[in-house]
């Protein structure tokens, strides 16, 4: 058979095998439908966890309290007394120094502490330490503190050079709250509870 002949002999199988597609069966559905996979999605960040207490106010800074023994509060800072100066004594935190201290002579028996203080060199304050419940602390600015306690009370001592106080918060009694900062300067650099009038310029002097 000639290429020629070929051609009407393949239409006419084509012509005869069409209706037998419609007559082929659907396939059965599956009995377990597919599963759609959901999309990965990315884990939400934890919710941080919000502080019961602040760590520094008029009535201390954790884990020291005002009016607590002086020798349990050297006992649980760690605390090592100053030289000749046993009425004071400091604790290196983290960047920063823990500072206690009761009145010199020694009052009462045993006698309390009458200041806990934190602080940094003033070239070097960075936001480290104990902040207080509106999160204000060393490395803050003045101008956040001021923000976070308009009613602060602006302090310039004589005898303290250009040292200056923020007394931001008072306790019951004669606590409070000092922020500490250097005239001309933004960084706080000393958070500091005490019964005493200002905190002092030289304890151990």
């Amino acid at each position: 058979m000639t290429p020629r002949a070929r051609i009407p002999a393949l239409l006419a199988a084509l012509l005869l095998a069409a209706p037998l597609v419609g007559c082929m069966t659907e396939p059965e559905p599956l009995e377990t439908p597919l599963q759609t996979i959901p999309a990965p999605t990315t884990p939400a960040e934890p919710s941080p966890t919000p502080t019961d207490a602040a760590e520094a106010g008029p009535g201390g800074i954790d884990p020291i309290e005002l009016g607590m023994p002086f020798d349990e509060a050297l006992a649980a800072a760690g605390a090592s007394p100053v030289g000749a100066c046993e009425w004071v004594a400091t604790a290196p935190g983290d960047g920063y120094t823990l500072s206690i201290q009761r009145v010199e002579p020694a009052a009462g028996d045993p006698p309390p502490v009458e200041l806990v203080s934190t602080s940094a060199p003033v070239d070097a304050a960075r936001v480290v330490g104990p902040r207080t419940a509106a999160g204000i602390g060393i490395g803050s600015t003045v101008e956040e503190a001021l923000a976070a306690y308009p009613d602060a009370e602006s302090l310039a001592p004589d005898g303290m050079g250009d040292r200056r106080y923020l007394r931001v918060e008072t306790g019951d009694g004669a606590q409070a709250l000092f922020l500490t900062y250097t005239e001309g300067q933004p960084l706080i650099w000393a958070v500091t509870a005490t019964t005493f009038e200002v905190p002092p310029y030289e304890p151990c002097a």
